[in-house]
C-alpha cells in the first residue's frame, strides 16, 4: 500500500473567498470534524501576477491546505468513491459552481514506533513528522483520510485514490509520496 499526501499543483490557480477577510479565510480552515452547517463562500481564481496566465484544475485548492475543491465533473467522478470520507459544500466561483470538500475520516493510523517523529519537550505531542509510517489495519478500506496528528492540515490518500484521479484525467492536483508499506 503507498499514502500520498494531497497537495495543490502549482501549474494550476488557486480560488480565494471574493470577500478576501481573515473569517472567510478561516472558514475554509477544517479540522476534520463533521460540521452541521457551513455558509457559502463566493470564491474567485486567483489573480496573483504569477497565476493569472495559468489554468484552473478540476481539483483546486484554497490558500489553505486542509480542504480542497471539486468542480462539477470531478465531483461527478469522486464523490460516490468518497462520499464516506467528506462532506462536501456547494459554493459559487468565477468558474462555476465548486464543492467545497471537508475529509472527516480521519484515522488513528501513524505507526508512530516506525515513524520518524519530533515530539514537544514538555510531553509526548508531536510537534513535526519528519517521516510517516501508518498501519495499514487502521486505513483499512478507507482511501481519503487525515490523522489526529495533522488533522488541520493536508489530506492523504491511498494508492486507490490517485490511480481513480489519474485515469480520469483530473488536474490541479499532485500526490506526493509519503509511505511505501513494501519498503
Amino acid at each position: 500500500m503507498k499514502i500520498y499526501r494531497i497537495w495543490h499543483d502549482e501549474n494550476f490557480r488557486v480560488f480565494e473567498p471574493l470577500n478576501n477577510t481573515l473569517e472567510n479565510r478561516n472558514s475554509l480552515n477544517f479540522d476534520g470534524a463533521v460540521l452541521k452547517e457551513w455558509e457559502s463562500i463566493p470564491l474567485v481564481a486567483s489573480n496573483y501576477k504569477t497565476e493569472k496566465k495559468l489554468l484552473v484544475g478540476d481539483i483546486s485548492f484554497t490558500g489553505d491546505v486542509s480542504s480542497f475543491l471539486l468542480n462539477e465533473q470531478s465531483y461527478n467522478i469522486l464523490y460516490p468513491i468518497i462520499k464516506d470520507s467528506a462532506q462536501f459544500f456547494r459554493t459559487e466561483s468565477n468558474y462555476g459552481d465548486l464543492y467545497v470538500v471537508n475529509v472527516t475520516c480521519v484515522l488513528d493510523c501513524l505507526d508512530r514506533e516506525k515513524s520518524n517523529v519530533v515530539l514537544f519537550p514538555s510531553s509526548e505531542r508531536i510537534m513535526a513528522i519528519k517521516e510517516f509510517a501508518f498501519s495499514m489495519d487502521m486505513i483499512g478500506n478507507n482511501i481519503l483520510f487525515k490523522i489526529p496528528e495533522k488533522s488541520k492540515s493536508f489530506s492523504f490518500a491511498t494508492e486507490e485514490f490517485k490511480k481513480i484521479v489519474e485515469e480520469n484525467g483530473l488536474t490541479g492536483i499532485k500526490f506526493i509520496p509519503l509511505w511505501d508499506s513494501e519498503k
